[in-house]
């Protein structure tokens, strides 16, 4: 009977994930969707992350492991997953987050109920979040486009992502994109390119606003699918959230001034950082 569904890839990067993947593993295993693969990629971790994924998939026969040479990032990493994956659909797992056992069928199914209903297939799906911090503070994080109806899609979600303008969609654009919560097409994955491995924060922001430009729809289930872990680290610091930031302003330099918001972008872009850097320098 599986055969007959569609092959969802599980695609999971490791970085230094010794102390968390095998929950992650655990958590891609315990899926109730039945014909997936489970796809993981260790960007060169000189930790034992390597070991402690094998023996969490030692015996499964629909799980494969690719172990970087080099470092390449998140990005890097995910394109890795994307070029190999088997599957019809890919779904992003982190190596820190736990996700329901059914997060797959169901967005799966969201998936193709707004195909079949819209006649379109560039459909993204994301996931509510619960986030937990270090501290042990957790809170729901929205997601975009889990109204019935015409979901968030094309330029209007691209400058709703790049300005925070809602447009015509109120509540409905509100809500985040992130990776370790989405879901698509493997296809439109490969389509668009993968993505940008020269960056290493703020990848599937860029991918989105890609996708927006193009005509894609974001879909989305309120429900928390995802418990994500909240981390630190060098990567995450306030610089490294500006360089990130800022290579997508300028990537995407044209579209906004052609829809009249680049100097506003750029100096409220300024005056955030700015109060950042006084509040946690």
């Amino acid at each position: 009977m599986s055969n007959h569904l569609p092959k969802i890839t599980i695609g999971m990067t490791s970085f230094y994930a010794r102390e968390t993947i095998a929950r992650a593993i655990e958590s891609a295993l315990g899926q109730d969707y039945p014909n997936k693969e489970i796809l993981i990629v260790d960007d060169c971790s000189e930790d034992d992350s390597v070991e402690v994924i094998r023996r969490a998939i030692n015996g499964v026969s629909y799980a494969r492991l690719i172990v970087h040479e080099k470092n390449t990032g998140f990005a890097g990493a995910l394109n890795t997953i994307i070029a190999n994956a088997d599957g019809d659909f890919l779904v992003i797992f982190d190596d820190d987050d736990v996700s329901h056992p059914e997060r797959l069928s169901r967005q799966l199914d969201r998936i193709l109920r707004y195909e079949a209903d819209y006649k379109t297939d560039l459909v993204l799906c994301h996931a509510a979040r619960v986030q937990t911090y270090e501290n042990g503070y957790e809170r729901y994080e929205k997601t975009v486009g889990t109204d019935i109806g015409k979901a968030p899609n094309g330029s209007i979600m691209a400058e709703r992502i790049l300005t925070g303008n809602l447009g015509s969609y109120g509540s409905n654009i509100v809500g985040s994109c992130a990776n370790c919560a989405r879901m698509g097409r493997t296809e439109i994955f490969r389509k668009f390119g993968g993505f940008d491995s020269t960056m290493r924060r703020a990848e599937d922001t860029d991918f989105s606003i890609r996708f927006a430009l193009a005509g894609g729809h974001f879909i989305g289930i309120a429900d928390p699918l995802v418990h994500q872990t909240m981390t630190g680290g060098a990567e995450k610091s306030v610089d490294a959230e500006e360089i990130a930031e800022t290579k997508v302003f300028k990537k995407h330099e044209a579209f906004l001034r052609n829809i009249g918001w680049h100097d506003f972008v750029r100096d409220w872009m300024a005056i955030r950082y700015a109060y950042f850097r006084n509040q946690w320098g």
